[in-house]
């Protein structure tokens, strides 16, 4: 129990971190920096203490590798000096600005740091298994059925 409340008390401070940078820094490409570091110390924090309960092949620890293979990949690529963050896509020649980048570093940081939160405080409740039976039921059918019809007038 010493434990977890140690896990929770580092994860509001990571919490309450990440949403101060914004107050206190007004430089956005520093502030951009620092969202990077912070994007993955918290992943890491993740795996830590997800790794702590669970295997490796349970699904929420699946899902964080993929989010970072699909997501974070780019970002550790950048802080390694192998491709630029702002580059959307070669092909087009695009960039990113320095506030959309911003908000976007600030997305998958708020994500993560939440995602983590709702793990930590869940693995501190009992474990229960939620049982859901569907059953012929005429309300879900006629909800069903608009949403078809909505559907295929809309196109």
């Amino acid at each position: 129990m010493k434990g977890n409340i140690i896990l929770l008390s580092v994860q509001f401070f990571l919490i309450a971190a990440s949403l101060s940078l914004t107050v206190f820094i007004h430089n956005e490409s520093l502030l951009i920096e620092i969202f990077k570091v912070m994007i993955i110390v918290t992943y890491f924090w993740s795996i830590f203490c997800a790794k702590l309960k669970l295997s490796w092949f349970h699904p929420y620890i699946i899902f964080l590798g993929t989010f970072f293979l699909f997501n974070l990949s780019r970002i550790v690529l950048d802080l390694v000096g192998y491709w630029d963050l702002e580059i959307v896509d070669l092909a087009l020649g695009g960039a990113l600005g320095n506030n959309t980048l911003l908000k976007l570093l600030n997305v998958y940081l708020i994500s993560l740091l939440c995602l983590n939160l709702g793990y930590l405080l869940y693995s501190n409740t009992s474990k229960t298994i939620v049982k859901f039976e569907l059953r012929n039921n005429e309300a879900f059918e006629k909800i069903y059925t608009m949403i078809f019809f909505l559907v295929s007038l809309a196109r």
